[in-house]
């Protein structure tokens, strides 16, 4: 097995060196033949994929590439590792994003390879479905028929997959099996053994109503590597059994059947002799079919076997006599069926009638639901639920033994739960089977794609990201910053696809039916075919929309490099790039600020226009604004308000960043497609101009049954208002909205003052502006045309400027962990509660609005990193508004910044007593100390440190031994919690001095105990010598 070594941090995956080792080395075992060092960072990829330090003692596959990635350790060396995650996580979503130009091909296709059948599928994986699926199981053996009593039982046990499924209903073609008379059936949960069909039985397909002679008819009963406890032929009388007289009434017939079996080997070499197996009379008066079924245990033992049979007379060849005879049937039965793992299978014994026959055995089919467990914003939930969830099934294939196979921690729980919550409002799932083996990653992708997400692994964590509208910019780039910007057009041309044909598998027919998604312009002369693993039409279109929309509107790629400074963006971010075409971005740093006048580093040009917009870079490497700005008699100077800006004057380096654009002027928003490393300490962004006509609501699908036309379109939804900021002369708010209206008319009421006019014949889908009112609601209505306003698509929503929570106090942190209370808030309805350090939230609370403390447990402070001397807490109350009889959900937010000190120093140290080389002191307690750390010098000026450290204890007291009394020792103690425990952290007290002299003023009092022991005494203490 050949193991690949890089070391080079700024090209990993150049080779450096590779070793060849024994199959089943393990990635332990690897590192020490490298003579890698056991401190130094390293990465194990297989097959380009990371694998966790926690499979490193398994056996490394063969067939896999194996490369061992070093990552320097040093502080210098950090962006290095950065850009390697990049570049990992880039991999994860290569396949399904285009990293150069503008290309919006057809995704990769989503079929169903259910054949529509029962099917035996020796050799291939067990199938693995998710969501709610038609399913031909797949055989677990051949089925068989068994004749009891002269009619036809089918014996039939499938697969119904991997895993566990709630399932609806079990259908032989399209009719419930319940409804037939005689019929038995069991659905065998993972871990239950058949009761029905409990024994393996190999069918002998070469047999298929041969008719006998007086001569033999061979066969082998099983195939090779087979062993057969027992033996069952079926015999067949299809014309019936009957002699007629020469008056034509029927008479018995009789005739005899004689069968031989021997052993043979897997090559099919005879092992043994013919030995009489079974001999048979069958006596009848009956033209109708006669069927019989004879199962006899197999004569000389546990072997594979041949059998032959013949009728002993030959058949008459009277037109008076019905004797002929066939052989309809052969096979050999196995032990019992053993478990099968983590599948869930289907017994059923079918009796066989009009409406059951020859075909029965393929056309059994369930409608059923996989069974996962749910995804929840901290972890997998407790036991399995029937599901859909796009979510729930990614995040099962990254964990599954059988999938990708990682631990849990390797998921973004969180930002999982967030989507899967997202999903289940949109009502978007994922309805897929897989019925051979499939690259993970190319997995989680094909159901990603049901919600127009990716799979996508930032900083090592794994989770989807989707493509949605988004209000806010993520990150602003300056012209500084940038390298290498390439913006490329690439206009539609007369082979542009014209439509979408979105195929989705309709949950009552179970047929693949398309629904044809385009907009006005668009045509079906040639339509980009694109099939979903979705179950719903209303998901297929929108989908399929979105698809065609960004194909329409998305024709500009954009693509620059950045050095690792400030915030990376995230896939899909929204960033503002500058753009000296159009006035957008011009760019610089604040040079200084003096009331409303602004200097900056460069000119900017209004273009003749009387405002502009500006936005800043914040401290954490965000964007904030837009801000109106006004010019002035210089062109380095502007007039404005813009809230906590640095610069060049008082902060040199720190001086904060900013964009310009006059106001007519809208700035290049980009989405970002791929973040890809670059050399040293670079990464490369590329992505799309962003165009919010691609998010539009396009309202419900055209009806199945007609012809596509135009449909009912929204022209107004999802209006959303929400706070920014504080700004120096009031609040910024921002409202958002969806819809198909290109035009729109903004009202805002502010402290029930009445509607004013904020922005007419809108063309944008959001709008930030500042407000000084308490109470605010804006207004929007859609233009139905140029000139109309609509009477139907009016949009309100409301935002009011609450005081949060009163009384927020900290009222314990200790090893038991954080408590906090506040005073309760009049029509609350709920709050959430939240654990920040250095402004990045660790852990969040919902709590009812009865309640009003929270606690943050020790053990969950642990498991989050803690503890933190310095944190915030952050109490939002929510509660609903309503205005003009319209409820609105609004919110207001207190916080509380904690820094914790040292506990204060323990106070009358005491030498209680001395022994010949030991001392015993004593002290008072301290308020929240959970141990006292006691430390030994040899000047009273000594600095406790962890060499010096002599006892750690819980008690008031401590005995420090091994000293030699004839020199100077000084004791200090200081107390601990999980906040405060290492030495140079601690506060300690006096020194305590421990000299001859100190010792001279000790006495003791000698006794001896009832026990013999001789002991010292002190101050009332008992001292044991």
């Amino acid at each position: 097995m050949r193991i690949l070594h890089s070391k080079n941090q700024l090209e990993p995956f150049q080779v450096a060196s590779q070793i060849d080792v024994e199959d089943g080395a393990t990635a332990n075992q690897v590192v020490s033949l490298l003579e890698i060092p056991r401190e130094q960072p390293v990465i194990l990829l297989v097959n380009n994929v990371p694998l966790m330090r926690v499979h490193w003692n398994d056996p490394l596959p063969v067939d896999a590439e194996i490369r061992f990635v070093e990552v320097a350790a040093a502080a210098s060396w950090i962006p290095y590792v950065v850009m390697l995650l990049l570049s990992l996580g880039s991999y994860l979503y290569s396949r399904s994003l285009a990293t150069d130009g503008v290309d919006y091909g057809t995704p990769a296709s989503i079929y169903s390879f259910n054949s529509g059948s029962n099917r035996l599928r020796i050799g291939d994986p067990f199938c693995e479905h998710f969501g709610r699926r038609k399913v031909f199981p797949d055989l677990a053996q051949q089925s068989y028929v068994r004749n009891i009593d002269n009619d036809q039982y089918l014996y039939f046990l499938g697969f119904l997959g991997v895993g566990d499924y709630d399932v609806e209903g079990v259908y032989v073609d399209n009719t419930p099996l319940a409804d037939y008379a005689d019929t038995s059936f069991a659905i065998l949960p993972p871990g239950t053994l058949p009761t029905l069909v409990t024994n393996v039985v190999w069918t002998c397909n070469e047999v298929s109503n041969q008719e006998l002679s007086t001569d033999h008819v061979t066969y082998a009963v099983s195939a090779a590597g087979t062993r057969a406890y027992h033996i069952e032929f079926d015999i067949t009388f299809s014309a019936g059994l009957v002699r007629y007289n020469s008056e034509g009434k029927m008479r018995y017939r009789s005739v005899t059947v004689a069968t031989e079996v021997r052993t043979i080997n897997d090559a099919g070499n005879a092992t043994s002799e013919w030995t009489t197996f079974a001999t048979y009379t069958f006596n009848a008066r009956s033209k109708d079919p006669l069927r019989y079924s004879h199962k006899i245990a197999a004569p000389l033992g546990l072997a594979r076997y041949e059998f032959r049979a013949r009728r002993t007379t030959e058949a008459s060849g009277s037109s008076k006599v019905s004797d002929k005879c066939y052989l309809t049937g052969l096979r050999a039965y196995g032990g019992k069926h053993e478990g099968y793992g983590d599948v869930t299978m289907i017994e059923a014994v079918i009796k066989a009638s009009d409406q059951l026959n020859g075909g029965t055995g393929s056309e059994i089919n369930t409608i059923q639901t996989r069974k996962l467990t749910p995804v929840t914003a901290t972890g997998f939930g407790t036991s399995r639920q029937a599901t859909r969830s796009i979510v729930d099934a990614v995040a099962y294939m990254v964990v599954a033994n059988n999938g990708g196979n990682q631990d849990t921690s390797l998921l973004d729980f969180e930002e999982l739960y967030e989507l899967r919550t997202e999903f289940s409002t949109l009502d978007y799932t994922f309805d897929y089977s897989f019925d051979r083996q499939t690259n993970v990653m190319d997995a989680t992708a094909k159901a990603a794609d049901c919600g127009l997400s990716v799979p996508y692994l930032p900083g090592g964590l794994f989770s989807l990201v989707r493509d949605k509208y988004q209000a806010t910019y993520s990150c602003a780039y300056n012209e500084d910053a940038l390298d290498k910007l390439k913006i490329v057009s690439a206009p539609r041309t007369a082979d542009a696809m014209t439509c979408v044909d979105a195929t989705y598998v309709d949950q009552e027919s179970w047929d693949d039916v398309p629904v044809t998604c385009l907009a006005l312009g668009g045509s079906t002369d040639k339509p980009q075919e694109v099939s979903l693993a979705v179950g719903s039409r209303q998901q297929a279109y929108e989908v399929g929309m979105q698809i065609y929309l960004a194909d329409r509107y998305r024709r500009e790629a954009v693509e620059f490099e950045t050095g690792l400074l400030g915030r990376i963006p995230k896939l899909f971010s929204k960033i503002i790039v500058p753009c000296r075409f159009t006035g957008s971005g011009q760019s610089g740093v604040i040079a200084a600020a003096e009331g409303t006048d602004i200097w900056l580093s460069e000119p900017v040009d209004f273009q003749d226009e009387t405002e502009g917009v500006m936005y800043v870079s914040t401290e954490d490497g965000a964007v904030a604004g837009p801000y109106i700005v006004t010019p002035t008699d210089y062109a380095h100077r502007v007039s404005g308000n813009i809230a906590s800006i640095k610069t060049i004057q008082a902060d040199n380096v720190l001086a904060t960043r900013y964009l310009f654009a006059p106001s007519s002027v809208e700035p290049l928003a980009v989405q970002v497609k791929s973040i890809t490393p670059r050399g040293n300490r670079k990464i490369k962004i590329s992505g799309v101009v962003v165009h919010d006509e691609v998010y539009a609501n396009q309202g419900n699908a055209p009806d199945r049954d007609g012809t596509w036309g135009e449909t009912a379109t929204i022209l107004l939804s999802d209006i959303s208002l929400s706070y920014l900021q504080e700004t120096e002369t009031g609040q910024a708010l921002c409202v958002t909205w969806a819809g198909a209206a290109a035009e729109v008319l903004i009202e805002i009421n502010q402290d029930f003052s009445g509607y004013t006019t904020l922005e007419d014949h809108y063309s944008d889908h959001a709008l930030t502006f500042e407000t000084t009112a308490e109470n605010v609601t804006v207004q929007i209505t859609a233009y139905e045309d140029e000139n109309t306003l609509s009477t139907t698509y009016i949009e309100t929503a409301a935002y009011e400027f609450m005081v949060g929570p009163t009384g927020l106090t900290l009222v314990s942190a200790d090893d038991a962990g954080i408590v906090v209370s506040w005073d309760a808030y009049s029509g609350a309805e709920s709050y959430d509660v939240e654990l920040l350090v250095a402004g990045e939230e660790i852990t969040g609370q919902d709590i009812d609005p009865g309640v009003t403390t929270a606690t943050i447990s020790g053990t969950q402070i642990a498991l989050l990193g803690g503890p933190w001397t310095s944190f915030t807490i952050q109490v939002t109350v929510i509660k609903t508004i309503t205005v003009a009889g319209v409820d609105h959900v609004i919110n207001a937010v207190s916080t509380l910044d904690v820094s914790l000190d040292p506990l204060i120093a323990p106070i009358n140290l005491v030498l209680q007593s001395v022994a010949e080389s030991a001392v015993t002191i004593s002290w008072d307690a301290i308020d929240g100390a959970t141990s006292y750390l006691v430390c030994l010098g040899t000047t009273t000026d000594f600095t406790p440190a962890s060499t010096n450290v002599v006892a750690t204890v819980s008690a008031l007291s401590s005995s420090i031994s091994g000293l030699d009394l004839s020199q100077d020792y000084y004791l200090k103690v200081a107390g601990r919690n999980i906040y405060y425990s290492e030495p140079a952290d601690l506060v300690f007290s006096a020194a305590l001095p421990i000299t001859p002299e100190t010792i001279a003023g000790i006495t003791h009092e000698i006794i001896t105990t009832s026990t013999g022991e001789v002991v010292l005494t002190s101050s009332g203490d008992i001292v044991t010598t």
